[in-house]
């Protein structure tokens, strides 16, 4: 994402590059985040949080 991103005006620094950059880290940190609780209700949870992530990044890059 850092390469994509490098491209974009300097405007969108602390706007939409930003939060594209964010929203790519935070795909991962769930999953894994949620692979270490101790019930499956738990890492569903995580699981559904991944997936609004991933819908997020998706839109902002439909976006650009």
């Amino acid at each position: 994402m850092h390469n994509f991103t490098k491209t974009f005006p300097d405007s969108e620094r602390f706007g939409l590059k930003s939060q594209i950059k964010l929203s790519a880290v935070s795909i991962p940190s769930n999953i894994f985040e949620g692979s270490a609780k101790y019930s499956n209700k738990d890492f569903a949870r995580f699981l559904e949080i991944y997936i609004g992530s991933s819908f997020e990044l998706e839109t902002e890059l439909i976006y650009c």
